[in-house]
């Protein structure tokens, strides 16, 4: 084999190489694209409830749950003061993107907010020690009231309903509990009546409920307060409602309700919010002792914009790649396709604009990059008067553009020469 052989093999062999480790490049630029996609899918996700054994608590639990299907991470982070987590979930540098609302939000706005979905109605519960002689909400004025802390949904609406009826510290003695702890303290006698804010489902609410020592006072007015605040709902406990056997409670009780919404942050990731939709509509939707099958799916806090990608599952459900494919896969798809309509509509404006064509600019940058690439190998062939076989493949190239070129510059004097002609 002679010597212009060998270099011929070499460059093949070389060119071979310089594909392999192009295809090799390729591969590994989409590996770690996959993973930092995948990362990010998989990021934590935190979640900021109300105090342990509350209901924001065990919702909180739950979505954990389900994130856990889709290998999405979260934290639950449990927060006594319950009307400060919409401010978290609103602050842009609080690291909080799913919480609990259950207030009246007034005429503050909080715009890095939107709602998921309406998840439960807490009636305001008030039981008292049947050794108590009472009868209706002013009766209460005087005793010693079990409430929650300072700063805590149920505090506020304790307080709201109480206010109605001229009850306040001023005249009444307000203990601040737990939750946890509110069973414990009435039990040992250390209050005469306890009001908080908790679904029928709640297992303080159950176990008051069932203590043959207490009962649940039935707020005859309950429609009239709803009317009047706005914000609440009048609700009907059901006769029998916690237990059939033992008819407890032994009649309907009337009850103001206030509905609990799911908040997320506006940026959250649309798969994240799909699958938090989907939570909820799995969970929540269906009928309880106070609420109608679906009836939540409709409420919602004109304060607080609905999220567009959770009103969009509401009405046509989960979309089919969430369906068909694992939820990385379709998290990806979802996300690419809404690059890609972007890319889509800036294309649009684009050729609108007239401005020159992919197909063009790609001609232009290839013919700058053989130049650039022909200067080089015209200071090589200078110094060793040496062409090897790529060496033609170039000259080959660039030969090909500057055809090209010449066609198109023959276009551009025809034209020019048209003009010029009409002009005369």
């Amino acid at each position: 084999m002679g010597r212009e052989d060998r270099k011929k093999k070499t460059s093949e062999v070389l060119l071979q190489f310089r594909a392999l480790g192009y295809l090799a490049a390729c591969a590994l630029i989409v590996i770690a694209a996959w993973n930092l996609w995948s990362r990010s899918v998989r990021s934590t996700i935190v979640i900021e409830a109300g105090p342990k054994g509350g209901f924001f608590d065990e919702a909180a639990t739950l979505l954990k749950n389900e994130l856990r299907r889709y290998d999405i991470g979260s934290v639950i982070v449990n927060r006594n003061e319950t009307l400060k987590i919409i401010e978290d979930v609103n602050d842009s540098k609080s690291p909080v993107q799913v919480g609990f609302m259950a207030q009246d939000t007034g005429n503050q706005k909080y715009p890095g907010v939107t709602a998921a979905g309406t998840i439960a109605l807490e009636p305001l519960w008030i039981f008292y020690s049947a050794s108590r002689d009472v009868k209706n909400v002013q009766d209460l004025k005087g005793m010693r009231l079990i409430v929650e802390p300072p700063g805590a949904g149920g505090r506020v609406m304790a307080e709201r309903i109480l206010g109605e009826y001229g009850i306040d510290s001023q005249n009444t003695t307000f203990l601040p509990t737990l939750l946890s702890k509110m069973h414990e303290t009435i039990r040992m006698g250390s209050g005469d009546a306890s009001l908080f804010l908790g679904p029928p489902t709640n297992k303080i609410a159950r176990e008051l409920a069932l203590d043959p020592n207490l009962h649940i006072l039935s707020l005859s007015q309950a429609h009239a307060l709803a009317a009047n605040l706005g914000f609440v709902r009048a609700v009907a406990l059901p006769e029998g409602g916690f237990d059939y056997l033992r008819n407890v409670p032994s009649k309907d009780v009337e009850l103001v309700a206030i509905p609990v919404t799911m908040i997320v942050k506006r940026n959250l990731r649309r798969a994240d919010v799909m699958i938090i939709t989907q939570f909820i509509k799995s969970h929540f939707q269906g009928a309880t002792l106070v609420s109608q099958p679906g009836e939540l799916v409709n409420i919602h806090d004109p304060s607080i914009a609905v999220n567009v990608h959770a009103e969009s599952f509401l009405k046509n459900g989960l979309p089919y790649i969430y369906r068909a494919l694992p939820f990385s896969v379709a998290a990806l798809i979802d996300q690419v396709g809404l690059y890609l309509g972007f890319l889509l509509v800036a294309y649009s404006f684009y050729r609108l604009l007239e401005f020159p064509g992919p197909k063009l600019i790609r001609e232009e940058i290839q013919l700058q990059w053989y130049l650039h690439k022909l200067k080089k190998l015209h200071e090589r062939i200078a110094l060793t008067h040496n062409i090897e076989a790529q060496d033609r493949a170039l000259i080959e190239k660039v030969h090909t553009l500057l055809n090209k070129e010449a066609v198109r510059m023959r276009k551009i004097s025809q034209m020019l020469a048209d003009i010029e002609a009409k002009m005369s």
